[in-house]
């Protein structure tokens, strides 16, 4: 069992010695209904975040933490208690977004400056032989775009504050945005593709929520319903991709699946595979034909 460790490291090092071999790890190597299946990935999560070390000060994972948490502490407390504070919802907003921002900044420089990164195993649950671990990992480049969505986010905000002044739903609109945020950053915190779709789906269901934020007009009702269908559509592509995924390699783990995929990695399977994550992010980003 994966225990929920904190775990800094350096974005590039020589593989351990040990470590499963892509060859090994195929499926065609595997017993998949034996234990050898859960040995070999159990083998695998350790080693996966155990690369060489470095000391770092140990508030930087607290700072990372937080950055991403301020988002969502702004929607639940505009959500639950906003209505009591519409004068301060905006500064309130603008303040946990732009310490979010700053929060990613030192993120950011001490990846790209120091040559740090960040990995937390955690293991959510067991049932039977499946086991769900979510490996939460900060590199370099996922540093920079939770720093370019907190950076967007802000700017969306600061504009918001003169667009919005004055709507009778003043302090939703910006406890929306607090949760699009959140769901943006958890898109790029994980590689468990499980609790990636999670976020897909929250992402979405925000989107939806500030498309049709002016439910007394038709324009944005229609908008925000026909959004909320074409996203349906094709978030059930990206769902039949991650069970065909399961079926195949009985990991949701991104790393775990790059170990196992090889040469013979190919056949129908894997064209519908592809197929279904291709609609899934078609449909994100509303690109034809899933643009309305």
């Amino acid at each position: 069992m994966v225990q929920q460790c904190f775990v800094v490291f350096k974005t590039r090092w020589p593989a351990p010695e040990n470590i499963i071999s892509p060859e090994s790890a195929k499926p065609s190597n595997i017993g998949w209904a034996g234990p050898g299946h859960r040995a070999q990935l159990r083998q695998t999560r350790v080693l996966l975040p155990k690369p060489k070390t470095t000391q770092v000060p140990d508030s930087l994972p607290f700072i990372l933490w937080g950055a991403v948490c301020l988002p969502l502490i702004t929607f639940l407390i505009l959500f639950v208690g906003g209505r009591n504070w519409p004068t301060v919802a905006d500064r309130l907003a603008l303040t946990l977004s732009g310490l979010s921002l700053v929060g990613f900044s030192v993120v950011l420089a001490a990846g790209w400056l120091a040559d740090w990164g960040y990995a937390a195993p955690i293991h959510w649950f067991s049932l039977g032989e499946f086991a769900l671990t979510i490996l939460v990992r900060v590199d370099a480049l996922a540093a920079l775009m939770l720093w370019v969505v907190a950076f967007i986010s802000f700017l969306v905000q600061v504009f918001s504050v003169q667009y919005m002044r004055g709507d009778l739903a003043y302090t939703r609109y910006f406890a929306l945005l607090g949760l699009f945020t959140f769901a943006m950053y958890g898109l790029l915190l994980t590689e468990n593709l499980l609790v990636v779709y999670f976020f897909w789906e929250l992402v979405g269901f925000s989107s939806y929520t500030l498309i049709s934020f002016w439910s007394d007009k038709d324009a944005a009702v229609k908008a925000g319903r026909k959004a909320f269908l074409f996203n349906r559509a094709a978030d059930l592509g990206f769902l039949a991709a991650l069970l065909l995924l399961w079926a195949y390699y009985h990991t949701f783990n991104l790393s775990e699946i790059k170990l196992m995929v090889g040469p013979d990695s190919a056949g129908p399977w894997f064209t519908w595979l592809g197929i279904g994550l291709l609609l899934g992010t078609a449909g994100k980003s509303a690109q034809c034909p899933l643009s309305g």
